[in-house]
């Protein structure tokens, strides 16, 4: 894979991405979202548990063109537990806080491998009931501070979060971000650091959405930027892939988005450059969220970690530790409490 010429599977991909199947799978993927937020709302749920209803309800969604020789799958788990916490310093005070509610991490594999992979950091916030004019409280500007800046942090003790101090660049400017949800089942996708910028109190309303959203969309780079030097078919397919977008609508706008590798920050690219410290940092992630499946005979939690290691990132197929087992196979005990949930789409050009 160290000599893989990026055309053919980018092109697989485009192909992927027009058929009806692939149209199918993404109108899903939105639904499943969307009846998450419906049915936590008319239950009155709290964030976290609206969270593990999404995942539920998207677990083992996926599709096949066996016309195309393509597959995707979703693997998702929720861990129970205390918050993912980690400590930072803001403004010259170390402050704990949760790193985030929800992965969104998306895979393109070829050839057995990865090729491609991003990743969102998301915290989820929830407005009223529809009883009162919509409007979300981030007066947690700790919070968004972590998400916005990612100042150096390291885990708290009895964390799920790998031990470490771990300073990430953002080049994305969409490695971490808000899903600000609405009744009575939707919600709205902005990067932290577009909101974070755009904030200037501690409430903010719906009717400021679609300023929100504009100014967001001012960061926004379009379809197949990040490919396009490499690809020379690329002008051939008007389409919005591999692009860098702060924001998402909807459920429907953010499901097309992820599903097309346009949102979160590259952990993987085999063109162009990469988040070297972000991937090392969700291999040990995964790797503790496998030792949590394991230790708590959660099947699911085991399952979307084994999902997750099953291929290896291109150019690195032969690193194995010293048994020769993969990194999700490597833990001990220490540090697997959280409260996360996680959602891994895998598209399969096989090949």
């Amino acid at each position: 894979m160290n000599d893989l010429q990026p055309d053919k599977p980018v092109k697989k991909f485009f192909l992927c991405v027009t058929s009806d199947a692939f149209a199918a799978f993404t109108k899903r993927f939105a639904e499943k979202l969307t009846l998450a937020l419906v049915e936590g709302y008319s239950k009155q749920l709290k964030e976290d548990d609206i969270v593990e209803l999404a995942v539920n309800k998207l677990r083992r969604e996926g599709m096949s063109d066996q016309t195309k020789g393509v597959e995707i799958s979703a693997e998702t788990t929720f861990i129970h537990g205390n918050r993912s916490m980690v400590a930072f310093s803001y403004y010259g005070k170390q402050i704990p806080r949760e790193l985030g509610d929800l992965l969104f991490i998306i895979s393109i594999v070829y050839q057995r491998s990865k090729i491609f992979e991003r990743v969102t950091i998301n915290q989820v916030k929830k407005a009223g009931d529809g009883s009162q004019p919509a409007q979300w409280d981030l007066s947690n500007r700790e919070q968004l501070y972590l998400l916005a800046r990612f100042p150096t942090f390291e885990r708290v003790l009895a964390s799920i979060i790998p031990s470490g101090r771990f300073s990430f660049l953002n080049f994305s400017g969409v490695l971490g971000s808000y899903s600000l949800l609405s009744h009575p089942g939707d919600f709205s996708f902005v990067s932290a650091s577009k909101l974070d910028s755009y904030l200037q109190t501690n409430v903010l309303k719906k009717s400021a959405i679609p300023e929100l959203m504009r100014y967001a969309d001012s960061s926004n780079i379009e379809g197949n930027a990040h490919v396009w030097p490499w690809i020379r078919f690329i002008d051939l397919y008007p389409l919005s892939l591999f692009g860098n977008y702060h924001n998402a609508l909807n459920a429907f706008d953010f499901a097309q988005k992820f599903l097309t590798m346009n949102l979160g920050e590259y952990t993987c690219r085999v063109v162009g450059s990469a988040n070297d410290e972000v991937r090392q940092f969700l291999q040990q992630l995964l790797t503790n969220v496998k030792a949590r499946g394991i230790i708590n005979n959660d099947r699911n939690t085991q399952e979307l970690a084994d999902h997750f290691f099953r291929y290896p990132y291109a150019g690195e197929e032969d690193r194995t530790d010293n048994n020769g087992s993969s990194p999700g196979e490597r833990t001990n005990a220490e540090g697997l409490d959280g409260d996360l949930g996680i959602i891994h789409v895998t598209i399969n050009l096989g090949e």
